[in-house]
C-alpha cells in the first residue's frame, strides 16, 4: 500500500517534497518505511530533518506501528546525517543496488523501533 501525505511545515505548500510510506515488507505488517525528496535549492535549510520527525511521530503515534525504516543512495551523505539526527540506527548495506551514472551505488538502510 502507497500512501503520499503532504506536510506543509511553513503553512504554504513546499516545492517537491515526497514522502513514501508504505508497509515495509510483507513479514512485518506493524512497519513503515519512510522517504524524502526535497528540490536541490531547498538542501541544507533544516526541512528535511524536520520532515522526518515529524514523519516518524506520526508513524509511531498516528499509526502505532513497531519499526520505520529508510534507505538511501551510500553517496548521499547528507541525507544519511538526516538519518542520523532524527535517532535511526545504520542497519546494512546493498551493494550495487541503485544503477548510478553509468554504474552502481550502494543502498544503506537506517530503522528506528518504537520505545513504547
Amino acid at each position: 500500500m502507497k500512501q503520499d501525505y503532504l506536510l506543509p511545515v511553513t503553512g504554504r505548500v513546499l516545492p517537491p517534497y515526497s514522502h513514501d510510506s508504505h508497509r515495509a515488507n510483507g513479514f512485518n505488517p506493524r512497519g513503515l518505511r519512510i522517504g524524502y525528496q526535497l528540490a536541490r535549492n531547498h538542501w541544507g535549510k533544516g526541512l528535511a530533518t524536520s520532515v522526518s520527525k515529524l514523519l516518524l511521530q506520526f508513524g509511531f503515534d498516528g499509526f502505532c506501528t513497531h519499526k520505520i525504516t529508510v534507505d538511501c543512495y551510500a553517496g548521499n551523505k547528507d541525507s544519511e546525517r538526516v538519518m542520523q539526527k532524527v535517532g535511526m540506527t545504520k542497519e546494512g548495506r546493498q551493494r550495487d543496488f541503485y544503477p548510478y551514472r553509468g554504474g552502481f551505488d550502494d543502498r544503506i538502510h537506517y530503522g528506528i523501533r518504537s520505545r513504547a
